[in-house]
């Protein structure tokens, strides 16, 4: 299972949102499954793409290099579309695999992040969508909740523990320990209540960190570590289309 986000960024403003925020929570999800000492059955393989702004020509060059192995792959995620609070994950590939992935994304039920939409996509994971490889890109709400405070969601994610051991228990260890996201994620601060539009500072001299918010991007990192965990930690690989 590889997880990714690109270093590039566009020529004006910092790449904090587009991409930094996404190269961060791929590298943070592994970091969570190790420090938690976790062991999943296949491999966690973390990218962190060059030259995505001059049309993926480090992807491209990835893939040449590793399409020998492609059968090895059982999915491919790309966080390139802001780090705001997610609603749910696009995802592209074959009907037996989306339903498997419908069913890992009711896991995040107390989270709300639950809904798998359709036309996942990316330009550093494109070539593994042709060659029919599942594959998963994030996707993000516009406002956040009114009520939803920092605290309440650690108190979510303790509940999520309990729900994955339940339904998934023909793996090794069901999903992450909720030790360490619970510790990121408590603060006592409300989550801001905005409006985000990542094409509002989309390659622009508004991307910079004023753009980030940490609470967010904790939960879609622990969003991004579940999923990728609880997928490469399943007894057999996601079917291709």
């Amino acid at each position: 299972v590889l997880v990714s986000g690109h270093l590039d960024s566009w020529d004006v403003g910092q790449g904090a949102m587009d991409d930094g925020g996404g190269a961060f929570i791929s590298w943070e999800a592994l970091s969570l499954v190790r420090d938690l000492g976790l062991r999943p059955k296949r491999t966690l393989r973390l990218v962190l793409w060059t030259a995505e702004e001059q049309g993926g020509i480090g992807a491209s060059q990835y893939y040449q290099l590793h399409k020998v192995n492609i059968s090895n792959y059982s999915l491919v995620m790309e966080s390139d579309s802001g780090t705001f609070l997610p609603t749910g994950l696009q995802f592209t590939g074959s009907d037996k695999a989306r339903a498997i992935m419908e069913e890992v994304m009711r896991l995040l039920q107390p989270l709300n992040v639950t809904q798998v939409f359709s036309d996942g996509e990316g330009t550093d994971i494109n070539f593994w969508i042709q060659a029919g490889v599942p594959v998963l890109s994030e996707i993000e709400m516009q406002e956040l909740p009114r009520c939803q405070s920092v605290r309440s969601v650690a108190v979510m994610i303790r509940r999520l523990l309990g729900i994955a051991e339940t339904k998934l228990r023909n793996s090794h260890q069901a999903t992450l320990t909720a030790s360490v996201l619970i510790s990121i994620l408590t603060g006592g601060a409300s989550l801001r209540d905005e409006l985000y539009k990542y094409f509002a500072f989309h390659h622009s001299h508004g991307d910079t960190m004023t753009v980030m918010d940490p609470k967010q991007m904790n939960v879609a990192a622990a969003v991004w570590a579940v999923v990728s965990y609880v997928v490469a930690d399943m007894e057999e690989m996601l079917p291709r289309s």
